[in-house]
């Protein structure tokens, strides 16, 4: 039985226990800085691999400390419900090899403002990308805003989009 502030951490690899403990914090250590994970609290995620190409559905659903604000460049297909319920999310930038983005992916991020996809061709979007969220703003390239406003699922936002100059 663990004691409050405790929690069990268990690291193991495909061959055998690495390492299993009780411990009352862990802090990672990474190029960009230490993040630190405590008892009761999920973890801030600031950084995401460049070498990341895909983000599965219901990757970072309900991640409410969730402070990313890019993706890496290379990503290409964001799935259903990835995002959603990531409260803390206050604006996202994705690249121009973005391709699809699935349905609800970012549903219920209440405090989203700004969205920017600088994907020259629009994304083919999954119904409901971004819920009931009505206070949003989706920045695109000026030479395909109207392509935008007129593609599938996308002509849905129309008059959130604008175009980037």
């Amino acid at each position: 039985m663990s004691m409050p502030g405790i929690f069990n951490l268990l690291i193991i690899t495909p061959e055998k226990v690495f390492f299993r403990s009780e411990v009352t914090q862990l802090i990672i250590t990474t190029p960009e800085g230490d993040m630190g994970v405590m008892v009761g609290h999920m973890p801030v995620i600031t950084v995401v691999p460049e070498s990341l190409i895909k983000i599965n559905r219901y990757s970072f659903r309900n991640c409410s400390s969730l402070a990313v604000k890019t993706l890496p460049a290379g990503v290409t297909d964001i799935g259903t419900y990835a995002f959603s319920g990531c409260v803390s999310l206050t604006e996202m930038t994705l690249y121009e090899k973005i391709t699809n983005i699935g349905a609800s992916a970012f549903s219920d991020c209440n405090n989203l403002k700004f969205f920017t996809c600088l994907a020259e061709k629009p994304p083919t979007l999954g119904a409901n990308l971004f819920g009931k969220n009505t206070s949003l703003t989706i920045m695109v390239p000026a030479d395909s805003f109207y392509a935008y406003k007129e593609a599938d699922n996308w002509k849905d936002l129309a008059d959130k989009i604008i175009p980037i100059n």
